[in-house]
Protein backbone atom coordinates (compact mmCIF):
# COMPACT_ATOMS: atom_id res chain seq x y z
CA UNK A 1 0.00 0.00 0.00
CA UNK A 2 2.09 2.74 -1.22
CA UNK A 3 -0.65 5.51 -0.82
CA UNK A 4 -0.64 4.39 2.56
CA UNK A 5 3.09 4.80 3.49
CA UNK A 6 2.89 8.10 1.04
CA UNK A 7 0.21 9.56 3.66
CA UNK A 8 1.67 7.88 7.00
CA UNK A 9 -1.54 5.79 7.73
CA UNK A 10 -2.46 2.36 8.81
CA UNK A 11 -5.02 1.02 6.05
CA UNK A 12 -6.00 -2.41 6.12
CA UNK A 13 -5.86 -4.20 2.92
CA UNK A 14 -8.83 -6.46 1.79
CA UNK A 15 -8.36 -8.59 -0.89
CA UNK A 16 -11.07 -8.70 -3.84
CA UNK A 17 -11.59 -11.08 -6.80
CA UNK A 18 -12.86 -7.92 -8.79
CA UNK A 19 -13.98 -4.29 -8.83
CA UNK A 20 -17.44 -5.86 -8.64
CA UNK A 21 -17.27 -6.85 -4.88
CA UNK A 22 -15.22 -3.81 -3.58
CA UNK A 23 -18.32 -1.81 -5.48
CA UNK A 24 -20.89 -3.22 -3.64
CA UNK A 25 -18.77 -2.86 -0.13
CA UNK A 26 -18.01 1.16 -1.29
CA UNK A 27 -21.85 1.77 -1.85
CA UNK A 28 -22.96 -0.44 1.09
CA UNK A 29 -19.75 1.75 3.14
CA UNK A 30 -18.44 -1.50 4.31
CA UNK A 31 -15.36 -0.15 2.68
CA UNK A 32 -14.29 3.29 2.74
CA UNK A 33 -11.36 3.55 0.51
CA UNK A 34 -10.70 2.10 -2.74
CA UNK A 35 -8.03 2.90 -5.42
CA UNK A 36 -9.86 1.75 -8.90
CA UNK A 37 -9.73 2.45 -12.40
CA UNK A 38 -11.77 5.30 -13.91
CA UNK A 39 -13.63 3.49 -16.78
CA UNK A 40 -14.82 1.17 -13.78
CA UNK A 41 -15.91 3.58 -11.47
CA UNK A 42 -16.98 6.44 -13.10
CA UNK A 43 -20.32 5.69 -13.52
CA UNK A 44 -20.52 5.39 -10.21
CA UNK A 45 -19.17 8.53 -9.74
CA UNK A 46 -20.99 10.53 -12.37
CA UNK A 47 -24.15 8.81 -10.55
CA UNK A 48 -23.42 9.96 -7.30
CA UNK A 49 -22.81 7.30 -5.78
CA UNK A 50 -19.41 7.14 -4.99
CA UNK A 51 -17.05 9.91 -4.74
CA UNK A 52 -13.32 10.37 -6.11
CA UNK A 53 -11.18 12.02 -4.44
CA UNK A 54 -8.55 12.33 -7.63
CA UNK A 55 -6.83 10.58 -10.69
CA UNK A 56 -3.62 9.06 -10.46
CA UNK A 57 -1.99 9.85 -13.48
CA UNK A 58 0.37 11.98 -14.80
CA UNK A 59 -2.47 14.71 -15.76
CA UNK A 60 -6.21 14.93 -15.98
CA UNK A 61 -8.24 12.68 -17.88
CA UNK A 62 -10.08 14.40 -21.40
CA UNK A 63 -13.06 12.68 -20.52
CA UNK A 64 -13.12 14.08 -16.80
CA UNK A 65 -11.89 17.38 -16.61
CA UNK A 66 -13.34 17.73 -13.19
CA UNK A 67 -11.15 15.67 -11.57
CA UNK A 68 -7.85 16.98 -10.76
CA UNK A 69 -4.96 14.92 -10.30
CA UNK A 70 -3.20 13.18 -6.72
CA UNK A 71 -0.28 15.05 -7.61
CA UNK A 72 -2.11 18.28 -7.76
CA UNK A 73 -3.50 17.73 -4.50
CA UNK A 74 -0.38 17.64 -2.94
CA UNK A 75 0.53 13.36 -2.93
CA UNK A 76 3.58 13.03 -5.28
CA UNK A 77 4.57 9.87 -6.33
CA UNK A 78 1.80 7.67 -6.76
CA UNK A 79 1.39 7.99 -10.04
CA UNK A 80 -0.22 4.34 -11.28
CA UNK A 81 -1.20 4.31 -14.68
CA UNK A 82 -3.57 1.33 -15.54
CA UNK A 83 -3.04 0.22 -18.95
CA UNK A 84 -4.24 -2.18 -21.28
CA UNK A 85 -2.64 -4.62 -23.89
CA UNK A 86 -2.77 -7.36 -26.65
CA UNK A 87 -0.51 -10.35 -25.80
CA UNK A 88 0.24 -13.53 -28.18
CA UNK A 89 1.70 -16.77 -27.18
CA UNK A 90 5.81 -16.87 -27.15
CA UNK A 91 6.84 -18.20 -30.65
CA UNK A 92 4.71 -15.81 -32.63
CA UNK A 93 5.96 -15.48 -35.81
CA UNK A 94 7.24 -12.00 -35.72
CA UNK A 95 4.79 -11.19 -39.41
CA UNK A 96 2.13 -12.45 -37.44
CA UNK A 97 2.56 -9.84 -34.52
CA UNK A 98 3.42 -6.89 -36.77
CA UNK A 99 0.43 -7.54 -38.74
CA UNK A 100 -1.92 -7.40 -35.38
CA UNK A 101 -0.01 -4.69 -34.24
CA UNK A 102 -0.41 -2.82 -37.43
CA UNK A 103 -4.51 -3.46 -37.87
CA UNK A 104 -4.92 -3.05 -34.25
CA UNK A 105 -3.41 0.60 -34.60
CA UNK A 106 -5.71 1.29 -37.29
CA UNK A 107 -8.75 0.65 -35.41
CA UNK A 108 -7.46 2.30 -32.21
CA UNK A 109 -7.21 5.51 -34.85
CA UNK A 110 -11.16 5.39 -36.01
CA UNK A 111 -12.84 8.60 -34.48
CA UNK A 112 -15.69 6.30 -33.48
CA UNK A 113 -13.14 4.06 -31.54
CA UNK A 114 -11.61 6.40 -30.16
CA UNK A 115 -14.40 8.65 -28.99
CA UNK A 116 -16.01 5.34 -27.25
CA UNK A 117 -12.89 4.07 -25.54
CA UNK A 118 -11.92 7.69 -24.21
CA UNK A 119 -16.09 7.78 -23.18
CA UNK A 120 -15.01 5.55 -20.40
CA UNK A 121 -12.64 7.58 -18.88
CA UNK A 122 -9.63 5.97 -20.31
CA UNK A 123 -6.59 7.80 -22.14
CA UNK A 124 -5.76 7.02 -25.48
CA UNK A 125 -1.30 6.94 -26.03
CA UNK A 126 0.70 6.11 -28.66
CA UNK A 127 0.17 2.48 -29.32
CA UNK A 128 3.67 2.44 -30.09
CA UNK A 129 5.27 -1.22 -31.64
CA UNK A 130 5.72 -4.10 -30.08
CA UNK A 131 9.33 -3.98 -29.12
CA UNK A 132 8.12 -1.07 -26.57
CA UNK A 133 5.43 -2.69 -25.42
CA UNK A 134 7.71 -5.63 -24.45
CA UNK A 135 9.92 -2.95 -22.76
CA UNK A 136 6.79 -1.14 -21.03
CA UNK A 137 5.55 -4.45 -19.62
CA UNK A 138 9.50 -5.29 -18.48
CA UNK A 139 9.54 -1.77 -16.52
CA UNK A 140 6.65 -2.00 -14.92
CA UNK A 141 7.41 -5.80 -13.79
CA UNK A 142 10.40 -4.40 -12.48
CA UNK A 143 8.39 -1.31 -10.50
CA UNK A 144 6.10 -3.52 -9.35
CA UNK A 145 8.40 -6.02 -7.90
CA UNK A 146 10.47 -3.57 -6.41
CA UNK A 147 7.09 -1.92 -4.05
CA UNK A 148 6.06 -5.36 -3.33
CA UNK A 149 9.84 -5.64 -1.87
CA UNK A 150 9.62 -2.61 -0.54
CA UNK A 151 6.27 -3.12 0.96
CA UNK A 152 7.12 -6.75 1.80
CA UNK A 153 4.45 -8.31 0.25
CA UNK A 154 4.81 -11.75 -0.41
CA UNK A 155 3.82 -13.97 -3.17
CA UNK A 156 0.99 -16.94 -2.29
Amino acid sequence: MKFAKLIGADITDIAYKGAPQVNLDLLKNRVQLYFGTLPTEINYVRAGQLRTYGVASAKRVSSAPDIPTLAEQGLKGLNMDAWNALYAPAGTPKAVITRLSTEIGKILQMPEVRKKIEGTGSIMQSEGSPEELRKMTTDEYETFRKLAAEMNVKRN
